[in-house]
């Protein structure tokens, strides 16, 4: 008897569970659905408000706005946008967890968005990033640094990893083992772009490609120095006017790093009064001729 009691009351529950279901999807309506997103918002400095709407987040900041977190990982197809003032404009987000941020989903941002987590930053293979710029530590910054721009990264062991699509003018992720290039690579310094694969790098041209209505080569370049951060760069050069269009670097620990050429301004006239010294917008000035 008592196993037909038990029968029973799990039938009950089956024939619930279906009445429950049937009724959802005949009135057009959902279960629930656990959202991630930003959680346990605080704001440090700046103006910032706060809208969520179904799988919809819109952060409003003004420039050099603080924010501290105690978790922020953006789900698919969760969305989170940062709405700023200019496209110089900046905004810290301090993640305080133990947890690593995870970004699977989509980050809109028209300035410089920074995530600080000491735990780690992740960029799942699904996630799409499109920003101004975009900074990525697995380290920590002092509001004051953050503030007067100086930006001094320490005081963590997280490790930042990129695997999504990244859409930035500006792309700068740094963790505890320093997965940044070095300062002689194209990266740090962006005008080393014509001049960095001259020595010591080998080349494999892997042929051409169309990307939005151009012809493009595409060139693998390896680093014969084995120490070096990355593994690859990826070049695209159009193919009209042997320009490059755009260079990608591999990291050995998946932190990837682009640069796209937007615009070329060669040839620039300078006037020539630029290179002359006019002693009357300087008065007092003491002329030292050196020359013999």
């Amino acid at each position: 008897m008592v196993f037909l009691k038990r029968s029973t009351k799990r039938g009950c529950f089956k024939y619930i569970l279906v009445y429950f279901l049937t009724f959802c999807m005949f009135f057009n309506t959902s279960l629930p659905v656990l959202l991630a997103g930003p959680e346990g918002a605080q704001v440090v400095n700046g103006q910032v408000s706060f809208q969520q709407s179904g799988y919809n987040t819109t952060i409003t900041a003004s420039d050099k706005s603080i924010i501290n977190y105690s978790s922020f990982d953006i789900a698919r197809p969760e969305i989170v946008q940062f709405i700023q003032p200019s496209s110089s404009a900046s905004v810290l987000n301090r993640i305080q967890s133990a947890n690593p941020t995870n970004i699977n989903g989509t980050l809109l941002a028209n300035g410089s968005v920074f995530f600080v987590n000491p735990a780690g930053v992740y960029i799942g293979a699904g996630a799409r990033v499109n920003v101004n710029q975009l900074v990525a530590s697995g380290l920590n910054i002092t509001n004051s640094d953050f503030i007067n721009g100086q930006y001094n990264f320490s005081g963590g062991n997280g490790s930042v990893i990129n695997s999504g699509d990244i859409s930035a003018n500006e792309v700068y992720l740094s963790d505890a083992e320093e997965e940044n290039p070095s300062d002689d690579f194209f990266i740090s310094n962006p005008s080393d772009l014509f001049t960095f694969y001259q020595e010591g790098f080998k080349y494999r041209l892997k042929g051409e490609i169309e990307y939005l209505g151009r012809t493009y080569l595409e060139i693998d370049i390896y680093p014969e120095d084995l120490n070096k951060n990355y593994h690859t760069v990826k070049l695209l050069i159009q193919k009209s006017d042997d320009r490059i269009h755009s260079a990608e670097a591999y990291g050995k620990q998946g932190a990837n790093h682009t640069v796209i050429l937007t615009e070329y301004q060669g040839r620039t006239e300078v006037d020539e009064k630029t290179f002359v010294f006019n002693a009357t917008d300087h008065p007092g000035v003491e002329i030292v001729d050196t020359r013999f």
